[in-house]
Formats: structure tokens, C-alpha cells, sequence
């Protein structure tokens, strides 16, 4: 995506020109390289977080779980009701249930925290980490408002 698509939204403004603070679960190389490969902007910070981030300390959060029972175990184990709510509807659902959720969150310090919870495989279909990057970088440059991306079909493009 050319820099010139880039449409700050009222999260990305907010961060006043500080690279985003990231924070992982469950991700590989691929979605780190990937992600830097389509920053244009230069908006993220590269590579593992320090050890001293967390989810009181970060912008943007990526989870990936092989399944969503795992991700709402996960999220129970942080102790974070709306992630755990966010996952829980689609623990059952099997094939019909979409790839990623996100949420939004307010952090204590009131900076709002984008948390995208995915899952390996849908469908029987193991997704592609560089296609969840591939989201991420798109929605926030131009907001999950506006943003169309499908990881999913992405991930099937890649086979």
C-alpha cells in the first residue's frame, strides 16, 4: 500500500507520531517480517517486544491460537472479560466461525488498545501469518472502518 493511502484515524493520531508499541502471542517470523515488508509508514516497532511490555503498556496486541477454545482459555488466563467475551461466540460455532476478532479496548492511562485475537486454522484451512500481518498493516492505515482485507482469502490466494 503507498504511504499516500494512508488515512490516519482517531487511533493512529493519537499514538503523536510514537511508533506503535506491539505486543505478541503465538506469532512466527513470518508475520514479523511481513509486517515490516508492508509498514511503508514505519508506524510499528519491529522485531519481539522488550520483556517489560504488556497489555497495560501496549498499542496493538496480536494473538494467534490454534483454535478459538484456546484463545478464549488464553484470554481467560489474562483476565481481560471483554477479550474473553469477544472470542467466546464463536468456540462452538466450528467452520462457520471467522478468523480474527478484534477489539478495542481502553487501557488504564486511557489510550485506546487495538487487540487482534486470530486463529490458525479455518475451515480446515491453515492461515497464513503474513496475510494476518497483511491485515493488521491494513487496517491501520486505514482504519478497520474502511479497511476490506480478508485474511482468509488471502491466505487461500498464498496456497
Amino acid at each position: 500500500m503507498p504511504a499516500t493511502e494512508v488515512i490516519p484515524d482517531a487511533w493512529v493520531q493519537a499514538l503523536n507520531g510514537e511508533r506503535i508499541h506491539t505486543l505478541y502471542d503465538g506469532i512466527g517470523n513470518d508475520f514479523l517480517f511481513e509486517l515490516q515488508d508492508r509498514d511503508v509508514g514505519n508506524l510499528f516497532s519491529y522485531g519481539l517486544p522488550p520483556p517489560d511490555r504488556t497489555l497495560l503498556n501496549a498499542d496493538l496486541v496480536v494473538v494467534v491460537k490454534e483454535d478459538w477454545s484456546a484463545a478464549k482459555t488464553f484470554w481467560q488466563g489474562v483476565g481481560v472479560q471483554p477479550l474473553v467475551d469477544g472470542v467466546s461466540p464463536y468456540v462452538d460455532l466450528g467452520n462457520g466461525s471467522p478468523n480474527v476478532v478484534m477489539t478495542q479496548l481502553t487501557s488504564l492511562q486511557g489510550q485506546s488498545v487495538r487487540v487482534y485475537t486470530f486463529v490458525r486454522s479455518i475451515l480446515g484451512e491453515v492461515q497464513e501469518e503474513r496475510c494476518m500481518a497483511r491485515l493488521v498493516v491494513n487496517e491501520t492505515y486505514l482504519g478497520p472502518q474502511y479497511s476490506d482485507f480478508n485474511a482468509f482469502t488471502c491466505s487461500q490466494a498464498l496456497r
